[in-house]
């Protein structure tokens, strides 16, 4: 084939002379224009489906119209590749071809298929050796560049004879059909966009109902708000009135005390050993006159002359008055020079360390006893210092107050919160950190700038300093996580069921504890594997590593617990049968403080809902025995308690608005029964 195209034209027998023609060159575009149509029905078609199949050519439509029927521009004709392009792309071999590779299968899988693809290869081996024929005669040429196959020459009749001319009727015809096919389809275009417009109408209008409704959600919030603010600002007035009755309630309680103690003493200076015989004969014989039966012969002189002094009717038992003497028969006329202070056993004495400004031998407690806020406390933190008070207020605000009560800055959240829920200082006293709704805030504890905010896509609960203050551990939804506090880097994520309260470091930064459905949790700090898991018999609402890091308190619906933090192993149950809100240790570990936030029923009434008691109380305990020590009863729910860094003073903060500073060690502090 390759000694044919080196031959010369008159070597060839049957070729047509040498010369340009019109005719022959619109015989060759008709049949590629055929071809086209019979394929794709239009250009268009065909130059998007060969640029959609074929990446490495690319057509346009000024291209293709310049390769069929612009003489001036191609006076010989199309080009072979172009030949080869409309035969490959639209004669049934070259279809049948793209297919199967588009299908991802071989021609040949079948015997079906492979007959197939025979006769669609002779098809297309027939076109092509026409359109090469019809090709050489319109250009005059010997042969197609590149083109090994047969060669089929035109018929001469076929040459001469001029193209057919389209009936212009005909052409009308077909272009209102077309016209009428697409106008059906505007009008279908018309109808889908009147649809279209329709749908977006009721849109727009439920998109107003929604906004309208929830436009009136959020003003009866508002409106439900001023009214929880109202109530607040009530119970707080209710709450300072039960306050300053309970310090006239205690002020009546130590006069009476001194008139007693004084009257111990007058009655020792002024009745001789005689007398005091006489006095008691006869009120022995008197009581066995008129009861039948015999006198207390223990009962004292200064018993007896109180007795006397009383109405009939009042029966005040000695032991209430003087609980030391009650013990102790052989003190009685040997008043003691310090008032004695009701309650059910000693308080531990405080720590050495502890400032003398404010422990128990020094001054007078001369701190406000109520620190007041505007808005209802959900968290209250002492500053390692012990000089201030951070508190975390509803809504989105935290303060900043000294222990007089005199506000030093406010702490302002943005976003849509209904509080601030945690606040913690770090160890160094030089930051604070906050959690409102889903994100922690970083704060310079001394201007209150904001430093750093974490986002969350959950709701937070707890924050807390890892105690070198260079992580944070904050908790929320269903995760722990623990960050960088100088970047905000994410070091560490706990995946959990469920939390409740907050995470907390063990002193020495290592552990980390968590709270959640019936378990509490202890985590290695670093990779966050599992090292403790205990169970619990109710909902474990918080827990707190003792100062040494060897024991974990935890406290459930019904009580509190102290765990080896190491092994898991129970210390100590300390029963109670209301609801455990709060666990946290003093300083020194030796005290262990609980919350209890509870209806306690007493008893029914026929045909009457159920009578219920209130707790609302702060307990105190010793946390090696689990003595009952201390009883501070409360007006309102208790959210948090907190000892100060000398671990004198307890700060109560409730839903009032205010913060309660309780002395431990203060002289004349009662125990709430």
């Amino acid at each position: 084939m390759e000694d044919d195209r080196d031959m010369s034209e008159a070597s060839l027998p049957g070729r047509p002379p040498r010369r340009i023609s019109d005719a022959k060159i619109r015989v060759l575009v008709n049949e590629l224009s055929s071809l086209i149509k019979q394929a794709h029905l239009s250009r268009t078609a065909f130059i998007d489906y060969v640029n959609t199949r074929q990446q490495g050519v690319r057509l346009t439509r000024d291209g293709v119209s310049r390769q069929l029927g612009d003489l001036d521009r191609k006076p010989f004709g199309p080009d072979w590749d172009f030949v080869l392009i409309v035969v490959d792309w639209c004669v049934p071999a070259a279809e049948h071809r793209s297919r199967s590779q588009d299908l991802g299968c071989d021609v040949g899988d079948t015997a079906t298929d492979q007959e197939r693809h025979r006769e669609a290869k002779q098809e297309r081996d027939h076109a092509l050796a026409r359109l090469a024929g019809l090709w050489c005669v319109a250009r005059s040429a010997s042969w197609p560049p590149g083109y090994t196959g047969q060669i089929l020459w035109p018929d001469t009749d076929e040459l001469e004879n001029p193209p057919e001319r389209v009936d212009p009727r005909e052409q009308m015809n077909q272009t209102a059909r077309e016209m009428a096919e697409l106008q059906q389809k505007i009008e279908h275009a018309s109808k889908q966009a009147r649809s279209a417009a329709r749908d977006l109408d009721r849109t727009r209008r439920e998109y107003q109902r929604v906004k309208q409704q929830r436009t009136e959600e959020m003003n009866a919030r508002i409106r439900a708000e001023r009214e929880a603010d109202q109530l607040e600002r009530n119970i707080s007035q209710l709450q300072l009135h039960v306050l300053e009755g309970q310090r006239k309630t205690d002020a009546l309680q130590d006069e009476v005390r001194i008139r007693d103690l004084l009257l111990d003493r007058l009655i020792a200076a002024s009745f001789s050993a005689g007398i005091r015989a006489q006095v008691r004969e006869a009120y022995h014989a008197a009581i066995t006159v008129y009861s039948g039966s015999d006198a207390d012969s223990s009962a004292s002189f200064e018993d007896i002359l109180r007795r006397l002094m009383q109405p009939p009717n009042a029966i005040i038992p000695p032991e209430r008055i003087f609980p030391e003497e009650a013990n102790n028969p052989g003190n009685r006329g040997n008043a003691p020079n310090n008032l004695p202070v009701p309650h059910r056993r000693q308080l531990p004495e405080p720590a050495k360390n502890r400032s003398p400004s404010t422990s128990a031998e020094g001054a007078k407690f001369n701190f406000p006893e109520v620190i007041k806020a505007p808005r209802a406390i959900k968290a209250v933190e002492f500053s390692p210092d012990g000089t201030r008070l951070a508190l975390a207020c509803r809504g989105k605000t935290a303060m900043i107050v000294d222990l007089t009560g005199a506000e030093q800055y406010r702490l302002r959240h943005d976003g849509w919160i209904t509080s601030v829920r945690d606040i913690s200082y770090a160890p160094d006293g030089r930051r604070l950190a906050t959690v409102a709704g889903s994100h922690a805030q970083i704060w310079d504890a001394d201007t209150g700038a904001e430093l750093l905010r974490l986002p969350h896509p959950d709701p937070m609960g707890g924050v807390a300093f890892s105690p070198d203050g260079r992580r944070l551990a904050t908790a929320g939804g269903k995760n722990a996580w623990v960050w960088d506090a100088a970047t905000g880097a994410e070091l560490l994520r706990i995946p959990h069921i469920e939390l409740r309260g907050k995470a907390m470091f063990s002193p020495d930064g290592r552990r980390l504890a968590t709270a959640g459905g019936k378990n509490a949790w202890v985590w290695d700090a670093a990779t966050g594997a599992e090292l403790l898991r205990i169970p619990h018999p109710g909902s474990v609402r918080d827990m707190a590593f003792s100062p040494d890091g060897q024991r974990l308190a935890t406290a459930d619906g019904g009580s509190a617990w102290v765990w080896d933090a190491a092994t898991g192993a129970e210390i100590l149950r300390i029963p109670h049968g209301h609801v455990m809100g709060g666990v946290t240790f003093s300083p020194d570990g030796q005290i262990l403080v609980t919350i209890s936030n509870a209806h306690i029923p007493i008893g029914t009434i026929s045909g009457a809902p159920p009578l219920e008691r209130s707790d609302k109380s702060v307990w105190v305990w010793d946390a090696a025995t689990g003595a009952e020590l201390l009883r501070i009863s409360h007006a309102l729910w208790v959210n948090r308690v907190v000892f100060s860094p000398d671990g004198q003073f307890l700060a109560i903060a409730a839903d009032g608005r205010t913060v309660q500073l309780r002395h431990l060690y203060q002289e004349g502090l009662s125990a709430k029964v």
